[in-house]
This record gives structure tokens, sequence and C-alpha cells, in this order.
């Protein structure tokens, strides 16, 4: 949960009066139907050497097959999962990795999953494997997966790298290029060196090249052999999505502020700004959905990138909060809204189709309840596999 949407949230709280929850209006309500938004801005210290891979042995040796109890299979998980402490839920099915789970995607083969401490994991048959250290405290997406590989930013023992990893394949480490200081962080940093520590992520997968960012731009890394380019050195570029060489960014001036986002195959013409704040192409590139709107924080927008026309589904009126966060298709993809009753949220997670613009199959998550000490206080109870920790 951002905290933008937090603050939302709590505002909207305090300006209701307190009710009686009603649950069964809610899930009525609800049949009739993270990404958060980044701030990151320039200060990048310049273009340096390109760095050479280093190419560990793989970590895993096999994923979930096909024949297992366990396995969750793509058409399984387009029923939806979410993840409760150690438990991941997935079409009717539980999963305890014996973790608790703080951030999570779905792949094609099973799960990657960190838990609170940044230790991350992949869940196999037999338990959860260890797999790398993720860093939790710059306020950027965790993990980013393409639904078959995942990749993030790794900080085994200090030493950060770009990691990347398959089913069947070695893991791909390629070192990150920061001055000392900068990785170590600290109140000596300047503001500049903090905006350039937050932007240092992997950004995007798309078939064989991981896009990521550090001092020497925005990088393409070649996931068979970690050869990298640098294609751009523009501070206030940001990648939030790559389908088929098609880019979706960002463009921030020199102050931070957003001039707009942009779908774009050439990163030194952007052409128009889009109807959104970041967010996500569909696989085929016809659609971009994002949480923001280009004017509005948490204003849910899908919008047709050839024409801008809206599709954002009726069932968007429904909620206090309401967004999607992944593309099962061309057309399809998954969203979760939040609705207040009395001194608690409800939540539900749904199947969304582009062309009819709604929402069914909603799904109840575990809601959330005020604290005791009168105000409100918003604690979510599950996890979505967005690659980032909700709550």
């Amino acid at each position: 949960m951002t905290e933008l949407l937090k603050e939302t949230l709590n505002e909207r709280a305090d300006a209701l009066t307190p009710r009686a929850p009603d649950l069964e209006a809610i899930l009525d309500q609800g049949r009739r139907g993270v990404r958060r938004r980044r701030a990151l801005t320039g200060g990048l210290l310049g273009t340096a050497l390109v760095a050479a891979a280093v190419v560990l042995p793989g970590q895993v040796d096999g994923w979930w097959s096909p024949s297992d109890e366990a396995h969750v299979a793509a058409s399984e998980q387009s029923a939806l999962s979410w993840a409760q402490g150690s438990v991941i839920h997935a079409g009717g099915r539980t999963i305890d990795v014996g973790h608790d789970v703080y951030a999570y995607v779905e792949t094609g083969s099973g799960y990657v999953f960190a838990d609170k401490a940044g230790k991350l994991y992949a869940s196999l048959p037999d338990g959860a494997t260890p797999i790398g250290q993720i860093d939790d405290d710059t306020g950027t997406r965790d993990l980013v997966t393409d639904g078959d590989s995942t990749a993030w930013l790794d900080v085994t023992d200090g030493r950060w790298t770009f990691a990347v990893h398959s089913e069947g394949s070695e893991l791909l480490r390629v070192p990150v290029q920061l001055p000392a200081q900068v990785v170590q962080g600290g109140d000596e940093l300047s503001n500049a060196q903090w905006q350039l520590r937050n932007r240092t992520r992997p950004m995007a997968l798309d078939e064989e090249t991981l896009y990521a960012a550090d001092q020497r731009g925005l990088l393409a890394i070649d996931r068979t052999d970690g050869t990298v380019r640098v294609l751009s050195t523009d501070p206030g570029l940001t990648i939030f999505d790559v389908q088929d060489g098609h880019f979706l960014v960002r463009s921030d001036d020199a102050e931070g502020a957003t001039q707009g986002t942009y779908a774009t195959t050439d990163l030194a013409s952007l052409g128009e700004a889009l109807a959104v704040d970041g967010g996500d192409l569909s696989p085929d590139g016809r659609y971009v959905m994002s949480e923001n709107s280009k004017a509005d924080s948490d204003d849910f927008t899908l919008v047709a990138l050839a024409d801008g026309t809206s599709f954002a589904p009726q069932e968007k009126a429904d909620y206090d909060f309401f967004t999607g966060y992944r593309w099962l298709d061309d057309g399809r993809y998954l969203a979760f809204g939040l609705q207040r009753s009395g001194r608690s949220w409800a939540a539900q997670a749904m199947t969304c189709s582009v062309e009819r613009r709604s929402c069914d199959q909603p799904i109840a998550l575990p809601g959330s309840e005020a604290g005791d000490g009168g105000d409100f206080d918003f604690g979510i109870g599950f996890q979505l596999p967005i690659g980032e920790h909700i709550g």
C-alpha cells in the first residue's frame, strides 16, 4: 500500500461517521462488479564503464512440474491468488511456504517471495529455497516478473547486483555501478545521491532483456550473457514497462516534477503524454492501465494507446479504492477494491474485461479493522502478487 493511498483512506475514514459493518452489503455491491506511485527523480552521476557480468551456478535446480500435487498452473492462477501469513491461496488451494510472505510474484512454475527481513525464496514442493536478498528500504518495487523469470536488486553481503532467476537456468548476477557511499546510504548523502540510490533497481523484463538503472543511466541487460547497453543517460526517465520493444516511460524535470507518461519505441522521442501516470502495458501493447491518472493519484485509469479511449470498468465506482494490478492476457486483467464499512475495510479481488468494461467473480480478501487508539489505523491482512509489499 502506498503512503499516498494510506493517507487517502485515512482521510476518508476520518470524514465518515462510524457505523456497524454490513459485510453482506459490501459483498453484494462487489458482486455487481500495487503500482504504487513512484516519485523517482533524477540525479544520475554520469556514464561509467560497463561492468562484466557474473553468472553463478543455478541455486534452484527445478521448480514445480505439472505432475506435482501442489502445482498451480498458469490457468489456475488466473482464478486469483493472495498470501496471508505464510500461506498462499490460489485457485481453491492453499500452499504453506514456511515463511511469512512480505511480497511475492507468480510465475508459470510457482512463486518467488520475500520475508519481512528481505530474504528471497523460490517456493518448491519440498519447501522454500533461499535465492537472494532484496533491498526493502528504498521504497521501490522489490520484485519484477514477466510471468516466467523474476528480477530483483540483490544486496547479499552488501554487494549490489541485478539478479535474474528463471526456471532451469543459471542465476544471473550483473554488478551494479554506484559509488560505495551511495550503496552504504546514511545521513551524509545529498538529495541527488539518495535519488540515485532509489532509482537503482530493475525496472522491467521483456523477452531476453532486463531493463534497469544505475549511475550509468537506463540499461538494457542481456539475460543470456549479462552484456550491458546504456539506453539513455537522461536522469529524468523511468521505465515502467516494456512489451516487445515498446517502452512505457515517465519523464520528470530537473526538480522532479512529472512531465508525463509516454509510450514509445524511441527513448529520445517520447511523443504525446498519455492519460496515466506510470502503469502497465497489456501484452499486445494495445492498452495501458495505471493506479493513477495523469491528473489524480489513486484514480484507476485504463486507456487504449491508439486513441485514448477509456476502458475503466463500471465497478470502479463501487469502491473507495480500486486498481488493476496484473494483466492475464491481451484483454483481461486482475483488480482489487477496498470499501469502508464502519470502522473496517472490506477487500475484494476480481477478474475484469477490457472490452466489456466490467469485472466479475469477486473473491473476498482478508479485511482490516481500526486500531484501539481512536484514530483509524489502517492495516491490511493480505498480499497480492505485485512484487511489492501492501500494508
